[in-house]
């Protein structure tokens, strides 16, 4: 999870998520714990369990069809947060959907992070 990601961060208790934007991450008991800036301005920190990607349907991403693969270009076909970790369906160029999770999806790429894998967490 790099900086300035958004992601969608559950709440305490298992309270709705809040989309917010990743400012960064400290490790607290040996686990990364990140810093959420809310749309209110207000930071939650979150355990990297309760973050989750914050796209949309149609959104571009970039999919890992395995650990360590290089991202192939996609778009969001949808996304079920009715359930957590939310799920999502990709469309791949070819017309193919993959049911995935939030690991192996790589929000917004540039031509450069194409290629290159998903970003590295603390």
């Amino acid at each position: 999870l790099a900086n300035g990601m958004p992601v969608l961060c559950r709440g305490p208790g298992g309270a709705a998520p809040a989309a917010g934007e990743v400012l960064g991450a400290e490790a607290l008991e040996g686990a990364p714990v990140f810093s959420v800036l809310l749309p209110d301005a207000s930071i939650r920190h979150c355990p990297e369990a309760d973050l989750a990607p914050a796209v949309a349907a149609g959104d571009p991403v970039g999919y890992l069809s395995a650990p360590g693969a290089p991202a192939e270009a996609a778009r969001v076909a949808s996304v079920d947060l009715a359930v957590w970790p939310p799920a999502y369906v990709v469309a791949l160029p070819d017309g193919q959907e993959r049911h995935t999770e939030g690991p192996r999806l790589v929000p917004r790429p540039g031509p450069a992070a194409l290629g290159r894998g998903a970003p590295a967490s603390p």
